[in-house]
């Protein structure tokens, strides 16, 4: 594996979490509020967001001055909405958008507490992004090139630039984009166009489904599940491979995969 420590600690990050967001979920939240920032956007050239449990949405906007962020904070008490809040701050060229869950809290400890904060956020198209988020969906759409490190939840990806990709569980769609490299813990993971080269690191389980790719495409280490790839410019070359079906057409240049046992 190419970095198990740090997918491990993501894989266990996002089913903690989860475990939070279902209960959650399963049950009408007792307790909502919502939660809002912004930042001036003149001159920023990095944005990072941290994002806790909760669904989040991160939009690019063509000339927008400002960097804003809103969304709905959902606990099981009052004490607990009172612990979940949102701080926009900006500090050189850096805008940093934080949900904040103070789960350190003694009001905090039952099985089965609420505790989630779903965010929207507009940023300036163009600008880099670096995204941490715990789990619950994630939507990311008409963006510069973006590091992200997902703990679960379903990713669903549309113009962005180029997308360094750290997945713990959930699908991933990915359409229109740039430069693409992934690591996947588990999940499906489907790509409808990339304007550059597919690395795929590492992936653990599911299928792969590559289509419309204008570079070369690379599998390095796949777990287990299919791999589908068509209409490719480029080589295509899967390194070592688990188990499942590999399938490809239309490649323009070189083919490369593992001798069969």
């Amino acid at each position: 594996m190419k970095n198990p420590a740090l997918r491990q600690s993501l894989l266990l990050a996002g089913a903690a979490l989860l475990t939070l967001a279902g209960a959650a979920s399963a049950a009408d939240c007792d307790h909502k509020a919502t939660r809002s920032g912004e930042a001036d956007a003149a001159g920023v050239k990095r944005i990072v967001i941290v994002a806790e449990a909760g669904d989040l949405e991160v939009q690019g906007k063509p000339g927008a001055a400002k960097v804003t962020a809103s969304g709905t904070a959902c606990a099981s008490s009052r004490e607990q909405l009172d612990l979940i809040q949102l701080e926009t701050r900006r500090s050189g060229d850096t805008v940093t958008v934080t949900a904040k869950i103070d789960r350190e809290s003694k009001v905090f400890g039952g099985w089965n507490d609420q505790a989630s904060l779903d965010l929207e956020i507009a940023v300036p198209d163009g600008v880099e992004l670096e995204i941490e988020d715990g789990s619950g969906d994630t939507v990311l759409r008409q963006l510069g090139k973006v590091r992200l490190e997902d703990g679960s939840g379903d990713l669903k990806v549309r113009q962005v630039a180029g997308l360094r990709l750290v997945d713990g569980s959930g699908d991933v769609e990915i359409e229109d984009s740039g430069d693409l490299e992934i690591e996947d813990g588990s999940g499906d993971l489907h790509v409808r166009g990339s304007r550059g080269n597919v690395m795929i690191s590492e992936d653990g389980s599911g299928d792969i489904d590559l289509q419309g790719v204008a570079g070369w495409v690379r599998v390095r280490d796949d777990g287990s599940g299919s791999i589908y790839v068509a209409d490719v410019r480029g080589d295509f070359t899967v390194d070592q491979d688990g188990s499942g079906e590999i399938e490809h057409q239309n490649v323009g240049g070189k083919v490369s995969l593992p001798a069969e046992d």
